[in-house]
């Protein structure tokens, strides 16, 4: 029988989706900085990127884990893409000017985006290491 690792990681995709659409509720709260207790600025364009990448992981990582059920190949592919497409708009959006929640203020606007795009990049490399899961095991059953 075919490894049941791609009907879990699809379940965990699904479950992920459904985590990502409570994130359009942080569009609705203004961010305070931690350090003063100040609201802090949020551009309209910022958030209007940042709701596109919660939308677009909402409808994705479901679709995704959806088709991993199904034990299609295609699943693990748009996981992945949709995890590429969320990390360039959370870098566009960074340099829009979201919140940085300080950084900027501690280590300079160009070190922040720095910073802010390594731990960005790290934890999208082990997610989509994660969702490669099902492609890794033998006898996988993908399609």
């Amino acid at each position: 029988p075919p490894s049941s690792a791609a009907k879990v990681m699809g379940i965990l995709l699904i479950i992920w989706g459904v985590l990502q659409g409570l994130g359009i509720l942080n569009l609705f709260v203004d961010p305070v900085d931690p350090m003063t207790g100040e609201i802090m600025d949020y551009p309209a364009a910022a958030k209007a990127m940042d709701g596109l990448s919660t939308v677009a992981g909402m409808v994705g990582f479901i679709a995704a884990g959806v088709f991993l059920t199904r034990y299609e190949k295609r699943g693990v592919w748009l996981a992945m893409g949709i995890i590429g497409a969320q990390f360039v708009l959370g870098m566009a959006s960074f340099a829009a000017g979201t919140p940085d929640g300080g950084l900027g203020a501690m280590f300079g606007d160009g070190a922040a985006f720095g910073i802010w795009a390594g731990v960005s990049a790290f934890c999208s490399g082990i997610c989509a290491l994660i969702v490669a899961i099902p492609l890794m095991v033998s006898n996988n059953g993908l399609q």
